[in-house]
C-alpha cells in the first residue's frame, strides 16, 4: 500500500484530521483515511499519529464501536516498538483492557516511523464469517474510536 496521504480526501475517500483543518506532515496530530478497495470486499485504511517525544515508537489504532465509549469494540492496532519491526493486528476491547487477536482479515499492513510520525496502512476485510469480535463494517454502521499511546518493554500501554 502507498504511504498515508490526504490526496483524494472528500472526493475519493473519507478523512478525519486533528486538529480540524491541519496540514498533513506539518501540524496534524492525528489523521485517518478510508476507502473501499477496488474489488469492494474490504476497506483500505491509512492512519498517522504524531508521536513527538517518543522517537515515534508506540501504537495507533482505530476502533469500531456501537457507542462513543471504549469497551466491547473491534479494533485494528498498529504497533511499533522502540526496536524491531512494526505490526498491524486485530484486537478486541473489553472495558478498558485490550486483547490482541491476530491478523485474520487484515492484509497489506505497513507500519513506519519517520521524524516521530507513526504511519500505518492496511486493508481490512468487511467481515470474517463466524468471528463475532471482528465487526462487519459493510452491513452495520459504527463509530470510529481513534487513539494512540506508548509501549513499554514491548507491551501496549493504554
Amino acid at each position: 500500500m502507498a504511504a498515508v496521504s490526504d490526496e483524494g480526501c472528500g472526493t475519493n475517500k473519507a478523512c478525519f484530521k486533528s486538529p480540524e483543518g491541519c496540514t498533513l506532515g506539518t501540524d496534524c496530530t492525528f489523521f485517518l483515511s478510508y476507502v473501499n478497495n477496488a474489488d469492494m470486499s474490504a476497506v483500505d485504511f491509512g492512519i498517522m499519529a504524531d508521536r513527538s517525544g517518543t522517537s515515534g515508537s508506540g501504537w495507533v489504532a482505530v476502533g469500531f464501536s456501537t457507542d462513543t465509549s471504549m469497551g466491547d469494540d473491534s479494533v485494528v492496532m498498529c504497533v511499533k516498538p522502540a526496536s524491531g519491526e512494526g505490526a498491524v493486528q486485530t484486537a478486541f476491547n473489553t472495558g478498558h483492557s485490550i486483547s490482541l487477536t491476530g491478523t485474520d482479515g487484515l492484509s497489506n499492513g505497513v507500519v513506519t516511523v519517520t521524524n516521530n510520525i507513526l504511519e500505518c496502512s492496511f486493508t481490512r476485510d468487511y467481515s470474517i464469517d463466524g468471528n463475532v469480535n471482528f465487526y462487519d463494517i459493510e452491513s452495520t454502521s459504527y463509530y470510529f474510536l481513534i487513539g494512540t499511546g506508548p509501549m513499554a518493554s514491548g507491551k501496549i500501554k493504554l
